[in-house]
């Protein structure tokens, strides 16, 4: 949680970033340049690529100028913050990330109902602002190495917690650690095709099953949060499964976990609370188990033998051991 002064300091900076954004996209910051008339244009269609880059008008300027050098990096920090949150968010939901200047309404709004929004992506005139601030700051002595210094805490200061440790492994973690109450920057951290891969043996190349995971935690018409996610695991009756061989190892949601352990949570429980989840929120029937388990290769090219049988379970015959999915990944390539 931000202190007051941090919050002050945040919300100067991002009013004056979100107000700038605006004045950007209604023209209001740049020099007129002048367009080229006549009937000897016609070929000026072709020529949209060599249209010069947008120049800031001298008030705009002045502007800048006659701001205190702290107050400038703290709009280019939470210009940072707000692309980095943007390229989060859109990771999310997709495989790919999307550069862009976020407008941070409609970056809010994303955050708020949990999915990614076309519209974060309506600026793309920040960079001139952006260089132009540092080209200020520059003419005040401020070298570059001491932007890369000076950026990143002009807002947060003092962070608290900097140098907690992960409750599991006991690395230092810092903020970067996860729990109940900030759970739901695991989104971003890993994005539902990545959490495919957590699964055991092949199960990763189960087309079908990979298929009704991402509609589950992608859905936005029942959403089902990180948070509950994450204390359903947590809480999972491992004794009352099927997959008496997954860890019985102690997890809480009153505790901090790393990324590293939490993909390790996935590793143990992703799939026993996957199958449950099938079960009871889906009302999927009851089908035969495969012989081969997570393990069969068959369902990974085979979508009619994967919707037939239940692949959710270990495997009774061939190689009972649960498969690298990467080292899997490269024999079957």
């Amino acid at each position: 949680m931000l202190s007051q002064e941090e919050t002050l300091r945040f919300d100067r900076a991002m009013y004056r970033y979100w107000l700038w954004l605006e004045m950007s996209d209604q023209g209001t910051i740049w020099k007129e340049t002048a367009k080229s008339t006549g009937s000897d244009d016609e070929d000026d269609d072709d020529n949209d690529d060599d249209e010069p880059e947008p120049v800031l008008c001298d008030s705009f300027l002045r502007l800048l100028s006659s701001l205190p050098s702290v107050e400038l990096c703290e709009i280019l920090d939470v210009g940072a913050f707000a692309e980095d949150t943007s390229l989060w968010s859109g990771k999310r939901s997709t495989a790919v990330s999307f550069v862009a200047n976020a407008d941070p309404a409609a970056l809010a709004i994303s955050l708020e109902n949990g999915g990614f929004d076309a519209e974060t992506m309506v600026y793309r005139n920040w960079e001139p602002v952006r260089r132009c601030i540092k080209d200020v700051l520059q003419s005040r002595q401020v070298e570059f190495d001491e932007l890369d210094d000076k950026t990143p805490s002009a807002i947060v200061t003092a962070p608290v917690g900097a140098e907690d440790k992960c409750s599991r492994c006991e690395s230092v973690g810092g903020l970067s650690l996860l729990g109940v109450n900030n759970m739901i920057l695991l989104s971003g951290l890993l994005p539902v095709h990545e959490r495919t891969w957590l699964l055991p043996g092949v199960l990763h190349r189960n087309r079908e099953e990979r298929k009704l995971i991402t509609a589950h935690l992608s859905d936005t018409q029942n959403p089902i949060s990180e948070k509950d996610i994450f204390r359903e695991m947590v809480e999972l009756d491992i004794a009352s499964t099927v997959f008496d061989t997954y860890s019985e190892e102690h997890w809480s949601t009153d505790e901090w976990y790393c990324l590293a352990c939490i993909k390790d949570l996935y590793r143990q429980r992703f799939l026993p609370w996957w199958r449950k989840t099938k079960e009871s929120a889906h009302g999927a029937t009851a089908q035969e188990d495969c012989w081969y388990g997570y393990n069969c290769r068959t369902m990974t090219h085979k979508n009619a033998h994967a919707l037939k049988l239940n692949h959710l379970c270990k495997p009774t015959r061939g190689d009972q051991t649960s498969l690298d999915p990467a080292v899997v990944n490269a024999v079957l390539m």
